[in-house]
């Protein structure tokens, strides 16, 4: 129970400088500017690239066709990649897919549908279907190569993972269907940018960003299997940016190690795990505009964590929406947390809880001037679980809360309803 205000103080709007404060508590590395700025000129290269191949009167580019059904050039997605020159373009028309070749990559022997060696643009056209069974570490497409890739309209289903890419990679329009892994970037010379694709079912990880790559989704849709604990974006000693995407009962973005993540104008329905976790000390989230709502959709309970920083880690949030969780913030190991002009409303368990034993210095949350969905001063504090609860187990963890605002932070146009609807109808 955390320390209670001033008996008569109260407060209708947040502090003047909330916004401007929560900014000054992130972490350098968390800074929109610096990644954006990164990401940006990235992708200023790839479209320069993508361009001069496409109209430079002196390429040679050439356009191959791939038909499992025999109205193509080539049969075997393989064999088309192997005739292709770099800059051509591969057109994999409707079908399904499950040739693999397994070659030894990465430090140990691997299958993929196709061995990309070169800078290609790979189309789907009606939508092909990418599938190899049950085989252990099988890909769609696996590529270690720096040069630049574009991935367009394919449906990866049933594999144990999808792409792998270490160049600058578009993937656009794509399907992640059932998969454990959808896309992985591993080189200090990945960029990544995945624009307007599905991840459905998934059984474990939808992006994973590793060896000081970033990655930029935008417009995507995510969903996981039932009582499956998974994540869209895994990072880890990267960074990586979410904006302007779906989440279906799943956790968004977990960041590992000295790594920084941005989330941006995301929802999250029927939230059944750690939405935003932070691993390891170093690591950073700055999540503006996030709605998480952890009420089961379906018969199915959920009892997720809002935002779960760990081990010496930062999470600043700016105008969230942490709804119906099991707790709205779980801080461990000498976590820092900043939150600003957001709610914590219809907590099942607590509204925080606060587990910081290590480190001789005390630790405190910045909670101030947010919702709770109560103005009485006592039921907020008998909801947040801190050092003034415990001080045995807890000597060095405690949460600031007050001043609070009186009313509901203003939610997006796109309500929670709409979000369940569109989910409903896609069958996800």
């Amino acid at each position: 129970m955390a320390p209670l205000p001033p008996r008569f103080f109260d407060s209708s709007r947040p502090p003047r400088r909330a916004k401007s404060e929560a900014r000054t508590h992130a972490h350098d590395t968390t800074s929109e500017h610096w990644l954006l700025r990164g990401l940006n000129r990235a992708w200023v290269v790839l479209v320069v690239l993508l361009a001069l191949q496409s109209h430079c009167p002196l390429s040679n580019a050439a356009v191959l066709r791939v038909s499992s059904r025999g109205a193509g050039q080539f049969t075997n997605v393989q064999a088309a990649l192997d005739a292709a020159a770099p800059s051509d373009t591969l057109v994999i028309m409707q079908g399904t897919y499950t040739t693999t070749t397994q070659r030894y990559a990465d430090h140990t022997y691997r299958r993929a549908v196709g061995w990309v060696e070169k800078p290609l643009t790979i189309l789907g056209e009606g939508l092909p279907v990418f599938r190899a069974g049950t085989d252990a570490d099988t890909w769609a497409f696996f590529s270690m190569i720096s040069d630049s890739l574009t991935f367009s309209g394919l449906l990866v289903q049933d594999m144990d993972s999808g792409i792998r890419a270490d160049g600058h990679t578009l993937v656009d329009h794509c399907a992640f269907d059932k998969q454990f892994i959808g896309l992985v970037v591993g080189s200090p010379t990945g960029r990544l940018w995945i624009r307007d694709c599905t991840f459905n079912r998934m059984r474990g990880v939808g992006v994973t960003v590793v060896d000081h790559a970033m990655a930029d989704m935008r417009r995507c849709n995510y969903s996981s299997q039932p009582l499956v604990d998974t994540a869209m974006l895994v990072i880890r000693n990267s960074r990586g940016l979410i904006a302007d995407c779906q989440f279906r009962n799943s956790e968004v973005l977990e960041v590992q190690g000295p790594s920084s993540g941005l989330v941006r104008n995301c929802i999250v329905v029927d939230a059944a795990s750690d939405v935003l976790q932070t691993l390891w000390p170093g690591a950073t989230i700055e999540a503006r505009n996030l709605r998480i709502h952890g009420k089961a959709i379906g018969p199915q309970p959920s009892t997720p964590i809002g935002l779960a920083p760990d081990a010496y880690s930062t999470i600043v949030g700016d105008s969230l929406l942490i709804d119906g969780c099991y707790a709205g913030i779980l801080a461990m190991f000498q976590s820092r947390v900043t939150l600003r002009d957001s709610q914590i409303t219809n907590w099942t368990n607590s509204s925080v809880k606060m587990l910081s034993y290590l480190g001789p210095d005390d630790v405190v949350l910045d909670l101030v001037g947010n919702y709770w969905g109560l103005t009485d001063s006592v039921a907020i504090a008998q909801s947040i679980f801190d050092g003034h609860d415990d001080p045995r187990e807890n000597p060095h963890g405690f949460v600031s809360f007050w001043p609070i605002v009186t009313h509901s932070v203003p939610t997006p146009k796109k309500s929670i309803g709409e979000v369940k609807a569109r989910f409903s109808q896609s069958g996800r």
